[in-house]
């Protein structure tokens, strides 16, 4: 009796102490519920723009999703780290979201829907954190509601969210590292490394970006000359990564993953071109404004008197943005998107009342914060562009990947096939699929790293291969494509922005598939294509 007594005063304690902690935080959660409802409410609003293109089919608005959810399906299935259970790859720029969405895919049942639960999971928690940075003094529930979002416009958040990528989770945990490593750095007796270790981690782990951050973190660190903190807490952050890496190679595969090795621009340092790297770098930085007015942004901030770990916050993220103009991809809105997101966030820690800079009078600060919100007006036309533009994104992917797939499963199933655009094929068609650009083949990535990738090899292979047919962008292969090959049809769209080409090309990979594969164009164009695809034949 005691003891149950002693139960229920323990549950009405509990009970009472989420109450106070509800009542303490009402502001931030009633701030929290708004900004969820309208960003979710977008997302809806998208997703029905785009169901009224796709016949009512949820489409994600790239063919990488589906590689993803491709890559999920073969761990658990083959142990396989690439989208094919033929041969043992590393296909996975996110070895962490990979591993979360075949751990989800495992309790729920098999669905491409999966995706956006994870990055609804992951919305609801950045929100949070976005909420909590977001509580400065003397800034009124309103003007936090309009700042808060108009950071997750800008980001775009909403784009991210339907995406179904790995993009989002990175972006949490950057913040979330970010945020810990600042207090960190500002306060390092009072603040534990717990919560810095696993963010970093888990950054890592999503994307290999996240060394970036490390790599910021460790400068700035060194700078200050807290040399024990920073080379511990990194060590541990980049250690899975590693350890990762080693196990790959002993399967057979690479310490990187392929789809890294095959698109980083890092790539052209190791192999001594220095020149061609510090180009491409700079044609980062030129081709994308929207980069270079939130650098003026960042750096205008730095003649204010800040707070310290507002500072490093700054200094960590100029670090990070400027090793990925070098090494990495910009461009649409999800592989910066971890930086738009930090880069505006440090927007939000900002006491405006109290901004102060020696020698300028007051309505010349007003001037300086007037050219800070100019120079971020480039975000705003990105995010709406992609955002005006996610309902023709969808149907694009719908027309080609999605119709391929269910081309290839309906005529070719458990065939050889020859690709360039692999992801939804991959994961709806039930084929064996080689992937002629070499992100999702060992053998084809090899060839192409040494440089004597060509029309020969390809012929060889689809030879060994035993490759009925080829669904290829010729742009994408250009003089690649064997002679020995037959074009029979192509299927093109009227209005194309997201797949590689409008036109996608159908060849025969021998002589004796050719009347074959012409029939099942003919016979897919008049019962299953949309009637938006053109279909043009080549031979009678």
């Amino acid at each position: 009796m005691i003891s149950q007594c002693y139960r229920i005063a323990g549950f009405l304690l509990s009970i009472n102490k989420i109450i106070n902690h509800i009542l303490r935080n009402k502001q931030d959660i009633i701030l929290w519920v708004s900004v969820l409802l309208l960003t979710f409410g977008v997302m809806a609003g998208l997703s029905y723009l785009a169901l009224e293109r796709t016949e009512n089919s949820f489409v994600f608005p790239l063919d990488d999703t589906y590689i993803h959810l491709a890559i999920a399906d073969q761990i658990l299935e083959s142990g396989n780290w690439g989208p094919s259970p033929f041969q043992f790859q590393y296909s996975s720029s996110s070895p962490g979201y990979s591993l979360l969405l075949s751990f989800v895919s495992s309790i729920f049942p098999s669905s491409p829907l999966l995706p956006l639960l994870i990055n609804a999971i992951f919305l609801i928690l950045f929100s949070w954190v976005v909420v909590k940075i977001s509580a400065t003094p003397k800034v009124g529930p309103f003007t936090r509601f309009l700042l808060v979002m108009a950071v997750m416009i800008l980001i775009p958040i909403h784009l991210l969210g339907l995406l179904g990528m790995e993009h989002l989770g990175h972006l949490f945990f950057s913040t979330l590292f970010l945020r810990e490593a600042s207090r960190k750095m500002a306060q390092p007796k009072t603040h534990p490394n717990g919560l810095l270790i696993l963010a970093g981690i888990f950054m890592c782990f999503f994307r290999y970006e996240g060394l970036f951050m490390i790599a910021g973190y460790g400068l700035v660190g060194f700078s200050e000359k807290k040399f024990k903190m920073v080379i511990f807490s990194s060590l541990f952050c980049i250690l899975p990564l590693a350890v990762l890496g080693i196990y790959m190679l002993s399967q057979g595969g690479s310490f990187l993953p392929i789809s890294i090795l095959g698109k980083s621009q890092g790539s052209e340092l190791f192999a001594g071109k220095l020149v061609s790297w510090l180009a491409k770098g700079a044609n980062n930085f030129y081709e994308n404004p929207f980069i270079i007015s939130l650098i003026l942004a960042q750096l205008s901030l730095l003649l204010f008197k800040l707070k310290r770990e507002v500072r490093i916050w700054i200094l960590i993220w100029l670090i990070a943005m400027l090793q990925h103009l070098l090494f990495s991809e910009i461009g649409g809105y999800r592989y910066e998107a971890y930086l738009i997101a930090t880069g505006l966030l440090s927007f939000l820690q900002l006491n405006i009342s109290k901004l102060d800079i020696p020698l300028l009078s007051v309505f010349q600060k007003q001037v300086l914060v007037l050219i800070a919100s100019i120079l971020l007006f480039p975000l705003l036309l990105r995010s709406v562009y992609f955002t005006a533009n996610y309902p023709l994104f969808c149907q694009n992917i719908y027309q080609q990947p999605i119709q391929v797939a269910k081309f290839l499963d309906r005529y070719y199933k458990g065939e050889s096939v020859g690709m360039n655009d692999i992801g939804a094929s991959s994961y709806f068609a039930k084929v064996q699929l080689t992937d002629l650009v070499g992100i999702g083949d060992n053998a084809v990535f090899k060839f192409r790293k040494s440089g004597n990738y060509n029309a020969v090899v390809i012929e060889s292979l689809a030879r060994k291969r035993k490759m009925r047919i080829a669904v290829i962008h010729e742009i994408w292969l250009e003089d690649w494509i064997p002679e020995s090959w037959t074009k029979v049809g192509t299927w093109t769209l009227s209005d194309n922005l997201i797949c590689a080409d409008k036109s996608l090309s159908f060849f025969a990979c021998e002589e004796k598939e050719i009347e074959a594969l012409r029939e099942n164009l003919v016979q897919f164009a008049q019962s299953t294509l949309p009637n938006d695809v053109k279909t043009e034949l080549f031979v009678e």
